[in-house]
């Protein structure tokens, strides 16, 4: 479903991913049309001051049916609202941030309640779109740099900006939080999929 066929949209969690997806979404919809649940006053407040529709009521934005919902909160909670989400027939389409669960089970549910429901989705991950993604699939797919059969890493937890509950339990920690890029990139790079962690050293803080 492309951004400029979406009439309405609604965001769950209005923290750091949930604006980043808003500040897209305004430049094709209006703000009154994406609507915005979440249990902070603050941040419906900050919310409605831009425009935008907010609800501290899940039940009355699932009533909505916006044409797609994200997901913007802690893994943690993915299950439980996306089996609200699938029995409120609310929408079609749901994008979840990443990680979108903290185990393979939790993953599993949500993927077999989505395909129960009908609904189209996507994890939010990484911007493949960028130039040299693309020219080191090509240089890959061309057998240039040979096989590849390993990858090392290291893990940081970002900038001065980096919001701090992203490396936290109830997100999955820094490998489950940012290490998920690196199996993305894996699998895009090399449309392989069976990509596992099999040594983590030396975790620290910058």
């Amino acid at each position: 479903m492309a951004v400029n066929s979406i009439e309405k949209a609604g965001i769950i969690g209005f923290g750091f991913a949930g604006e980043l997806h808003a500040q897209v979404l305004r430049e094709s919809i209006s703000p009154e049309n994406i609507h915005i649940y979440d249990l902070s006053s603050a941040k419906l407040e900050e919310a409605k001051k831009i425009g935008h529709t907010t609800y501290y009521d899940l039940e009355q934005f699932l009533s909505t049916k916006p044409d797609i919902i994200i997901t913007a909160v802690p893994p943690s909670e993915n299950p439980n609202l996306i089996d609200a989400i699938a029995n409120a027939n609310s929408t079609k389409a749901i994008l979840i941030e990443k990680p979108i669960a903290l185990d393979a089970d939790s993953a599993w549910q949500i993927e077999e309640t989505l395909s129960r429901a009908g609904i189209f989705s996507m994890a939010g991950l990484t911007g493949h779109y960028h130039p040299e993604f693309k020219a080191a699939r090509q240089l890959i797919g061309e057998g240039v740099l040979g096989s590849v059969r390993s990858v090392i890493e290291q893990i940081h937890q970002g900038g001065p900006d980096f919001p701090p509950h992203y490396v936290s339990f109830e997100y999955g920690g820094a490998i489950k939080e940012l290490g998920i890029h690196t199996i993305d990139h894996l699998h895009f790079l090399l449309d392989r999929n069976d990509w596992e962690v099999s040594i983590v050293r030396g975790a620290r803080s910058f």
